[in-house]
């Protein structure tokens, strides 16, 4: 019972800051962000968020986890074509949020955490084995080109339904 009460605690922790960094990143610029002002928003002592994360850079890479898997998945070809498009909605419904995080100096960050994380995807095939310096370039591009759409889509420089953008990024990632 002891072990569960514990788990709860750790996670509506880790959800209070990831709310407040969330929060604060879509009020103002991210530069402007402090582990200072992401503690005083979840309301947790600045021990508690070093528990759990490392610098402010942490916290950003935890909050797009969920879509890093997403993005990532789509360089496999059984990856429903619906929690593509469910991500790519998502970006639209915060698209005020996405600008920020899909420009510099965020954007970099998020394209080399995405890139590793298609590089991994890409080592569990075989046309990729022993390849390690070819599933990079192919890791780096795909992440770049996902991003990219993505924030030209976002701040209204590309006109096309959700469909559309899920289905162009589940092309980059499968060239």
């Amino acid at each position: 019972m002891g072990g569960s009460r514990v788990d709860r605690r750790v996670e509506r922790t880790l959800s209070a800051l990831l709310h407040a960094f969330v929060a604060l990143v879509s009020e103002e610029n991210y530069r402007a962000v402090t582990i200072a002002r992401i503690v005083e928003r979840a309301n947790v002592g600045r021990s508690t968020f070093y528990d759990h994360f490392r610098t402010k850079d942490d916290v950003l890479l935890a909050s797009m986890e969920w879509m890093f898997a997403i993005l990532a998945d789509t360089t496999d070809a059984a990856t429903p074509s619906e929690e593509i498009e469910e991500l790519v909605r998502h970006f639209w419904s915060n698209r005020q949020l996405a600008k920020v995080v899909l420009a510099p100096p965020v954007e970099g960050k998020l394209r080399r955490a995405l890139a590793a994380r298609i590089d991994d995807r890409l080592g569990r095939f075989n046309r990729w084995a022993g390849n390690q310096t070819g599933r990079k370039i192919a890791s780096l591009s795909i992440a770049a080109a996902q991003l990219g759409l993505l924030g030209a889509w976002t701040r209204g420089e590309v006109s096309a339904d959700a469909s559309m953008i899920s289905a162009a990024i589940r092309d980059t990632a499968r060239r």
